[in-house]
Protein backbone atom coordinates (compact mmCIF):
# COMPACT_ATOMS: atom_id res chain seq x y z
CA UNK A 1 0.00 0.00 0.00
CA UNK A 2 1.41 3.62 -0.86
CA UNK A 3 1.60 6.13 1.89
CA UNK A 4 1.33 9.83 1.09
CA UNK A 5 1.74 13.02 2.91
CA UNK A 6 -1.40 14.63 3.80
CA UNK A 7 -0.01 17.48 2.11
CA UNK A 8 0.42 15.74 -0.89
CA UNK A 9 -2.57 14.39 -0.69
CA UNK A 10 -4.36 17.86 -0.47
CA UNK A 11 -2.34 18.98 -3.12
CA UNK A 12 -3.08 15.96 -5.73
CA UNK A 13 -6.72 15.01 -3.85
CA UNK A 14 -8.24 14.03 -7.52
CA UNK A 15 -5.61 12.23 -9.56
CA UNK A 16 -5.00 10.25 -6.64
CA UNK A 17 -8.84 9.06 -6.49
CA UNK A 18 -8.81 8.45 -9.54
CA UNK A 19 -5.73 6.36 -9.61
CA UNK A 20 -7.54 4.27 -6.88
CA UNK A 21 -10.36 3.52 -9.16
CA UNK A 22 -7.92 2.68 -11.79
CA UNK A 23 -5.79 0.79 -9.88
CA UNK A 24 -7.71 -1.01 -7.08
CA UNK A 25 -5.00 0.20 -5.22
CA UNK A 26 -5.90 2.13 -1.93
CA UNK A 27 -3.46 4.37 -0.31
CA UNK A 28 -2.71 5.15 3.18
CA UNK A 29 -2.52 9.19 4.22
CA UNK A 30 -0.02 10.17 7.06
CA UNK A 31 0.78 13.65 8.78
CA UNK A 32 3.95 13.74 10.72
CA UNK A 33 4.87 10.22 9.23
CA UNK A 34 1.79 8.41 11.12
CA UNK A 35 -1.01 7.09 9.17
CA UNK A 36 -4.27 8.92 9.49
CA UNK A 37 -6.30 7.46 6.95
CA UNK A 38 -6.98 4.88 4.41
CA UNK A 39 -8.45 5.37 1.08
CA UNK A 40 -9.46 2.09 -0.26
CA UNK A 41 -11.88 1.05 -3.71
CA UNK A 42 -15.11 -0.14 -3.56
CA UNK A 43 -15.94 -3.13 -4.59
CA UNK A 44 -17.61 -3.39 -7.87
CA UNK A 45 -19.40 -5.87 -9.87
CA UNK A 46 -18.12 -7.04 -12.73
CA UNK A 47 -21.07 -5.06 -14.71
CA UNK A 48 -19.95 -2.25 -12.88
CA UNK A 49 -16.80 -2.68 -13.93
CA UNK A 50 -17.46 -3.26 -17.60
CA UNK A 51 -19.43 0.25 -17.60
CA UNK A 52 -16.43 2.08 -15.79
CA UNK A 53 -14.22 0.72 -18.50
CA UNK A 54 -16.16 1.54 -20.78
CA UNK A 55 -16.54 5.37 -19.79
CA UNK A 56 -13.21 5.34 -19.22
CA UNK A 57 -12.13 4.21 -22.96
CA UNK A 58 -14.93 6.36 -24.45
CA UNK A 59 -13.25 9.48 -22.50
CA UNK A 60 -9.84 8.71 -23.70
CA UNK A 61 -11.45 8.32 -27.35
CA UNK A 62 -13.04 11.60 -27.15
CA UNK A 63 -9.69 13.02 -25.80
CA UNK A 64 -8.03 11.48 -28.74
CA UNK A 65 -10.42 12.94 -31.22
CA UNK A 66 -10.30 16.54 -30.06
CA UNK A 67 -6.56 16.35 -30.46
CA UNK A 68 -7.08 14.94 -33.59
CA UNK A 69 -9.40 17.46 -34.39
CA UNK A 70 -6.84 20.48 -33.35
CA UNK A 71 -4.03 19.03 -35.38
CA UNK A 72 -5.72 18.14 -38.51
CA UNK A 73 -7.19 21.97 -38.22
CA UNK A 74 -3.64 23.47 -37.98
CA UNK A 75 -2.33 20.93 -40.87
CA UNK A 76 -5.02 22.68 -42.79
CA UNK A 77 -4.19 25.97 -41.87
CA UNK A 78 -0.62 25.70 -43.10
CA UNK A 79 -1.88 23.46 -46.24
CA UNK A 80 -4.10 26.64 -46.92
CA UNK A 81 -0.78 28.96 -46.17
CA UNK A 82 1.13 26.99 -48.75
CA UNK A 83 -0.87 27.08 -51.36
CA UNK A 84 -1.85 30.82 -50.91
CA UNK A 85 2.24 31.14 -51.51
CA UNK A 86 2.29 29.00 -54.44
CA UNK A 87 -0.63 31.12 -56.00
CA UNK A 88 0.93 33.99 -55.63
CA UNK A 89 4.63 33.23 -56.88
CA UNK A 90 2.47 31.96 -60.11
CA UNK A 91 1.00 34.76 -60.52
CA UNK A 92 4.03 37.39 -59.83
CA UNK A 93 5.45 34.20 -62.28
CA UNK A 94 2.95 35.35 -65.11
CA UNK A 95 3.24 38.97 -65.07
CA UNK A 96 6.89 38.90 -65.28
CA UNK A 97 6.27 36.89 -68.71
CA UNK A 98 3.60 39.26 -69.66
CA UNK A 99 5.93 42.35 -69.26
CA UNK A 100 8.78 40.10 -71.18
CA UNK A 101 6.35 39.96 -73.96
CA UNK A 102 5.11 43.57 -73.83
CA UNK A 103 8.43 44.44 -74.88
Amino acid sequence: MRTINSSEFRTQCLALIRAIHDTGEPIRIARHGKPIAEIHPIPIGDADKERLRAERDAREIESINRFADELNADVLDVLEYQVDIFAQARSGRGEKEKRKRQR
